[in-house]
């Protein structure tokens, strides 16, 4: 929480926004989960209580209450140092913007021109270029689309099953994503070819900028970096290294979707269970998924056994990430997940 301030809800949230240290005593829980399945539940009984633990905290409390609050300078933001200082608020601004300057100049006055790259019809095809990217954007929602029919279809009237195994439903939740969307493109290439690839790699950078930018304009700086320092590495880095933008592409799929968070963000009420995994997924994955097209692109074509093996591969995909879906078996029942939620997993 010190890193992501705004994402919590608790009380010192507001201090250490505010360059005040503070501290969040919390407990786990005693289930050996990452979070405490009886935490505001019928089950949070007094027997579960470690009196000696909670004797201890009640004098360490009392002896910060008898203490002067410790000096602070306003907007301040905490950094892992050695001694886990406090620096002002506006640097991290700062620097968001600066990583914010440096992607448009990099789309404007780059060598490769990835803003005309938008606008650019390409020297091998008649089409405009928004054509290319709405027939991506096309095969994309309808990859989401089959992949959350499935997702839904395997439920069995749970309303988010993949929560017991956050994991697992991730793994085949991406598989059957970029299989199916894969499948989908390469029906799109028999009607007509493919050309070009920087639009892409535009389409990520100005993704990610502007969402970085949107969370700094309302006060969530400590967030935006997540999807700013990916943005600067697509718009800047060379071309031959566009596997290191694929990488930092997926930043924010690898913080926001990890998958003990995604428990804790539904148990606390943050992640709705009506949003199902794959529009989740899909809507985080589109710079990293764009990035991918661009990579794949610049690739010298392989040959009529290149695309072979890359629709047979994109179905293997597809029917590893089903069999995920298929041999999955919820903790819970829906029932007893409506009544206890996660709870229902120590019941």
């Amino acid at each position: 929480s010190r890193w992501w301030p705004q994402a919590e809800r608790s009380d010192h949230g507001p201090f250490t926004r505010h360059g005040v240290r503070a501290v969040h005593f919390y407990n786990r829980g005693n289930d050996g989960d990452w979070i405490d399945l009886a935490y505001h539940s019928a089950r949070d009984v007094p027997a579960r209580l470690h009196r000696d633990s909670l004797a201890e905290t009640a004098r360490l409390l009392r002896a910060l209450v008898a203490t002067s609050p410790p000096a602070h300078s306003g907007d301040g933001f905490w950094l892992p140092l050695a001694r886990n200082t406090v620096v002002p608020r506006w640097t991290l601004i700062v620097g968001e913007s600066v990583l914010i300057l440096v992607v448009l100049v990099a789309l404007v006055l780059s060598r490769e021109g990835l803003v005309a790259a938008l606008a650019r019809r390409s020297q091998r095809a008649t089409t405009p270029p928004a054509s290319g990217l709405l027939a991506g954007a096309g095969c994309y929602v309808l990859a989401i689309v089959f992949s959350t029919v499935f997702e839904r279809s395997f439920a069995s009237g749970h309303p988010a099953p993949w929560l017991h195994e956050p994991l697992r439903a991730l793994v085949g939740t991406m598989l059957v994503l970029l299989g199916a969307l894969g499948l989908a493109t390469r029906v799109a290439a028999r009607i007509r070819p493919w050309c070009g690839g920087q639009r892409y790699r535009a389409l990520a950078a100005i993704t990610c900028t502007l969402i970085g930018a949107a969370l700094l304009v309302v006060g969530a700086a400590e967030l935006a970096w997540v999807w700013l320092v990916p943005a600067a590495v697509i718009a800047v880095i060379p071309a031959r290294a566009a596997v290191i933008a694929v990488l930092a592409s997926a930043l924010p799929i690898a913080c926001v979707m990890n998958p003990w968070q995604l428990r804790e963000a539904a148990w606390n009420g943050f992640l709705p269970l009506s949003l199902p995994l794959s529009v989740l997924l899909g809507i985080l994955a589109v710079p990293t998924i764009a990035t991918l097209a661009w990579w794949l692109r610049r690739r010298t074509p392989s040959g009529p056994l290149g695309t072979l093996v890359l629709g047979m591969g994109c179905g293997l995909a597809v029917i590893i990430g089903l069999a995920f879906a298929a041999t999955s078996r919820p903790a819970c029942s829906p029932a007893k997940f409506e009544t206890f939620h996660l709870a229902c997993e120590r019941v």
